[in-house]
């Protein structure tokens, strides 16, 4: 059933909402580029940093019950929201690594 979907929709959302298995399957599958090439765009990083990224950005999304995919507002596709949702997660990434190396310095 949810291997049919081709694309990020309300159903299948609502599918891993719901804790289907199969959706967040799919889910996971069908974001995947998305997420990679959002984060491609910072091509200064290391191949490591980009998969520790993809890896926080599900952590994000699928922590606190899924709270982030829940307060989808369904005002533009998820695809949309889901990228910003990953330069977010950059952004927070260079900050935090900003402060690492400022913490070195000192």
């Amino acid at each position: 059933m949810y291997s049919d979907i081709i694309r990020i929709n309300e159903f299948l959302i609502q599918g891993v909402i719901n804790g289907d298995s199969k959706a967040q399957l799919r889910f996971v599958q069908l974001s995947e580029r998305y997420i990679y090439g959002a984060i491609n765009k910072f091509d200064h990083l290391e191949k490591n940093d980009k998969d520790d990224l993809y890896q926080m950005v599900f952590f994000k999304l699928f922590e606190d019950d899924m709270r982030r995919i829940k307060v989808w507002k369904q005002k533009s596709q998820f695809t949309t929201y889901l990228y910003r949702i990953v330069i977010n997660t950059v952004k927070d990434y260079f900050r935090s690594a900003n402060v690492k190396k400022r913490q070195k310095e000192d």
